[in-house]
């Protein structure tokens, strides 16, 4: 928008609409940059699910496998 009067009525409101263009961007800045700061939670939350997950996984075979030596060791089916 090109300025010629600041005092003309039409270039307060080209004034105006730049001022609110440029809240409007340093708004969607903040919000991209919030959208990146959940987006890595959300990468950390899921890497710590799959450790988890794993630490189950193991624990289920111990305890499958602590089971089966049982069975052996008593003879049970």
């Amino acid at each position: 928008l090109k300025i010629t009067n600041p005092n003309a009525p039409s270039d307060k409101l080209a004034i105006q609409i730049e001022k609110e263009e440029e809240q409007a961007i340093e708004e969607l800045k903040q919000l991209e940059a919030l959208q990146k700061e959940e987006k890595k939670k959300i990468e950390e939350i899921e890497e710590e699910k799959k450790k988890h997950e794993t630490n189950v996984m193991a624990i289920d075979k111990k305890v499958i496998e602590k089971k089966n030596e049982l069975k052996r060791k008593f003879g049970h089916s």
